[in-house]
């Protein structure tokens, strides 16, 4: 429905069922990506505070479910921007002299923000996480947990920024062609 309403939903002809189509894709990994750190979130935080081993091996079966559809939906949220940003950036110069070039450039790098801590989450805190939570030390299974909960916060953080930055842009007026 957001895309209904949106500046996809102005372009014209065959080209705007286009831009509809890729816009409600990108939509959709938003949901997958973003929306779903939340919720991840609070997963981790509910094994930090349980001591069920249960638990917190779902917790890791989760992060390896997530980190696969994490990635997935990285490529599809780059791919349609990429797309998306054909659309209404029709000069390189539209980048830095337009309201809405500088916007969106703020947009790509704080989600070139969240791919980087995503990165260092997959590669670095995952396994340790996961690693850990096969041992026997409880302190050290927490405090693995604890590192990836809060670096999971702070992406959290940065896709709040950028649902703001993308706000200000559904109502900030295009590059002229």
């Amino acid at each position: 429905m957001l895309t209904l309403v949106g500046h996809a939903a102005a372009t014209p002809g065959p080209t705007g069922v286009l831009h509809l189509a890729i816009d409600a894709i990108h939509l959709a990994a938003i949901s997958v990506r973003p929306g779903g750190l939340v919720f991840f979130a609070l997963l981790l935080r509910s094994t930090i505070a349980s001591p069920s081993s249960d638990l917190r091996m779902f917790a890791v079966r989760a992060t390896y479910r997530f980190s696969t559809s994490s990635l997935l939906a990285v490529v599809v949220l780059s791919t349609t921007g990429l797309a998306t940003s054909f659309f209404f950036i029709h000069d390189v110069r539209d980048i830095w002299w337009t309201t809405y070039g500088q916007l969106l450039t703020g947009k790509v790098l704080l989600f070139f923000g969240i791919v980087a801590m995503g990165a260092y989450n997959l590669l670095v805190l995952k396994r340790k996480f996961c690693l850990e939570a096969h041992s026997m030390n409880v302190s050290r299974q927490t405090f693995a947990a604890q590192a990836l909960f809060h670096n999971v916060l702070w992406e959290v953080a940065l896709g709040a920024m950028i649902i703001l930055v993308v706000a200000v842009l559904g109502m900030t007026e295009l590059p002229r062609h």
